[in-house]
């Protein structure tokens, strides 16, 4: 019926997340793209970040994922009025902003120095490379 085993860990469009799981839990395409909505973000990145891997606007906010400063909370005016410890915007919508300041998906031992950086009103050092973080 699916053109694969929903029981074996095959990943036949080869976008990171199982045929199983697109077929069972996400309702993506399991044969091809790996890019269900067409965002420019793969299923499985959005799946990782808290998106919709079906909606090119997770958040149904106006703006789309890809350039949505806060991608999983509807904030259609992308306010960042200061990143923390810093008094310009850092890219991460307010609505996102939960203390992952390394922005590596998870709040550990980095994030509370850099927590404790500013409030004690030292900048803190980050790689402005990195990409947003999402709740």
């Amino acid at each position: 019926m699916y053109g694969t085993d929903p029981l074996l860990d095959a990943d036949l469009d080869g976008d990171g997340l199982s045929d199983a799981d697109e077929i069972l839990v996400h309702g993506t395409n399991h044969t091809v793209d790996g890019d269900a909505d067409s965002d420019t973000i793969s299923d499985a990145d959005e799946v990782a970040r808290g998106m919709s891997p079906l909606e090119a606007d997770t958040d149904a906010d106006g703006v789309l994922d890809p350039v949505d400063n806060c991608p999983s909370a509807y904030n259609p005016f992308q306010e960042d009025v200061a990143g923390f410890g810093s008094a310009t915007p850092d890219g991460v919508g307010d609505l996102c902003q939960n203390g992952d300041f390394d922005r590596n998906g998870e709040v550990d031992v980095l994030d509370i120095t850099l927590q404790r950086r500013g409030l004690v009103g030292l900048e803190p050092t980050l790689d402005p490379s990195l990409p947003p973080s999402t709740p």
